[in-house]
């Protein structure tokens, strides 16, 4: 519909060509918006569907509760994602943009080495946080306050 419009209608209305240019620029991001948009409602979705399996208002609610937090975290960095690409499709519309991206690109590989060394414990961090989340934990391995404060201590 998109190209049939911008394509077609608009050239056949007698607008000037920088008009023109404009709402096909304008028709572009429209449809990396609501790409981005079906995306992001495909992902939160998908998480209520799965999470109506797990009720967590029940007594014995420990699979219900990991389910839960893997799916948050899981979605919530597809959503980073989804939105990260979305913004840099939108700004690779613009062609000044577009040149200057090249050219930080081809310094990129070196400023990566840079960076991953100086944020190496920052990430190694986040990623154990995120290890973390998305394990289960064993129900084995936890104690109650009245089994640890009766060992003992």
């Amino acid at each position: 519909m998109a190209w049939l419009r911008t394509n077609v209608v608009v050239p056949l209305s007698g607008l000037p060509i920088h008009i023109i240019a404009l709402l096909q620029h304008l028709s572009s991001i429209g449809f990396i918006v609501l790409t981005a948009w079906l995306f992001s409602s495909i992902a939160l979705a998908g998480r209520d569907l799965i999470l109506m399996h797990y009720d967590v208002d029940i007594k014995d609610n420990l699979k219900a509760r990991v389910v839960h937090t893997q799916l948050t975290v899981l979605v919530r960095v597809v959503l980073v994602i989804i939105v990260i690409i979305a913004g840099a499709s939108i700004l690779m519309t613009f062609e000044k943009i577009r040149q200057l991206g090249m050219s930080i690109l081809a310094s990129a590989g070196i400023a990566g080495v840079i960076l991953g060394f100086a944020a190496q414990r920052s990430l190694a961090a986040l990623l154990a946080g995120l290890q973390i989340a998305l394990t289960q934990p064993s129900p084995s391995a936890w104690t109650t306050w009245s089994s640890w404060k009766g060992s003992g201590g």
